[in-house]
């Protein structure tokens, strides 16, 4: 029995022994800096194969529990990862080594590329293309844009067809330099939207927050407008597309003119409030003005035609020699066609191969103006070869 017992305590012995000695944490202590000496702040040291980790101070250093044979890792953004074997030495000095461009493979530049819309931070707008374009009558993109995204201010300072649009994200912007958007048309910068073929546009997005600026630099301070045309795509049999359409506008709403009798009397009773005893307006007596009118409405309405005649249509007064037009005009219907028309056409030729896509397009368009007299009339050609 005495044997047994004094075999077993020799065994027990032999087992505490070979216990790993790793087992046992203890803290670990260091300074990290560059290979110029200086103190790196922000290091990431962790033990490998765990989830034990830190990061170092201003200073360079860190403090982090650790077993004797645990493996530390320390990486860097810029600098080659380095493992370092824990001893006995419970304090470390570490210097890490610049790495090379192969460390830049971290970085993911997505300025020009792509990003689930999940995964974005940012306000971003996208735009139904099929939607705006489609349903619309409309030969110039930025006309179709107003009113479809939210915080993209679009107007134009008169109705002419050749009117540049003032575009701006979110309100007003700079007070002293432009609130232009940067606009960008398959990654070439525009600043005409209405020379792009609306058939030929397949997406756009609107960046509208200050984040842009970290992508494509200070000209999106006030935002971005990302336009990507269409192109062919590979393994596709080639198609032939031809649209068209044509349209016919008018005027929804036109200032009506007051009579002019009763509007050069109301003025004439204005100026006899102010103390003018014979107000005039451009040198002429309101009060010979009007009654003058009253006599062409009595005898000579509706007689002449488009000729003016002196003495019935106008005349030269003796007394101040100037001279008075009686014959009343509408504004309306003689400088403004009651209908505009117009048009559009479209063909575009698209598929492609193993190896390459190809896109072929091309655009007319026809815009006729409001105006009787010097009337605007837009034609437009677009061609577009993508390949």
């Amino acid at each position: 029995m005495r044997k047994l017992i004094c075999c077993t305590l020799l065994l027990l012995g032999c087992v505490l022994w070979h216990l790993p000695a790793q087992s046992q944490e203890k803290t670990v202590s260091g300074v990290v800096s560059g290979d110029d000496s200086l103190p790196l702040p922000g290091v990431t040291v962790n033990v490998k194969g765990t989830k034990k980790s830190t990061l170092t101070n201003a200073d360079g250093r860190f403090s982090l529990a650790a077993s004797r044979g645990d493996v530390l890792q320390l990486s860097y953004v810029g600098f080659a990862t380095q493992e370092l074997k824990v001893g006995d030495n419970d304090v470390l000095s570490i210097i890490l080594q610049r790495g090379n461009a192969g460390s830049l493979e971290d970085v993911v530049v997505v300025g020009y590329g792509t990003q689930r819309k999940a995964n974005l931070t940012g306000a971003v707008s996208t735009v139904d293309v099929n939607r705006t374009f489609g349903s619309k009558p409309l030969n110039d993109p930025a006309k179709a844009l107003q009113g479809i995204t939210p915080g993209l201010n679009i107007q134009f300072g008169n109705g002419g067809l050749t009117a540049g649009a003032s575009i701006n994200i979110r309100g007003i912007g700079s007070i002293n330099g432009s609130s232009r958007p940067l606009i960008l048309v398959d990654n070439v910068e525009t600043t005409d939207l209405s020379i792009i073929n609306p058939n030929d546009i397949e997406s756009i997005s609107v960046l509208k927050d200050a984040a842009s600026t970290s992508i494509y630099g200070a000209r999106a301070a006030f935002g971005v407008v990302l336009i990507k045309t269409k192109s062919g795509k590979k393994n596709q049999k080639m198609t032939v597309q031809y649209n068209n359409y044509f349209s016919a506008n008018k005027a929804t709403s036109l200032p009506d003119f007051a009579d002019p009798v009763a509007e050069l009397q109301g003025l004439n009773e204005a100026g006899l409030r102010s103390g003018t005893s014979s107000p005039e307006t451009f040198g002429m007596n309101l009060v010979k003005l009007r009654n003058g009118i009253i006599n062409w409405k009595q005898k000579y309405a509706g007689k002449n035609g488009n000729e003016m005649v002196k003495g019935e249509d106008w005349d030269i007064d003796a007394t101040d020699g100037r001279a008075y037009f009686f014959k009343v005009w509408d504004p309306k219907k003689e400088m403004l066609n009651k209908y505009t028309f117009s048009q559009q056409h479209n063909i575009n030729i698209q598929g492609g191969s193993d190896k390459i896509s190809y896109y072929l397009s091309g655009g007319y368009s026809y815009d006729g103006g409001m105006f009787k007299l010097n009337p605007d009339r837009v034609n437009k050609y677009n061609f577009t070869v993508g390949l």
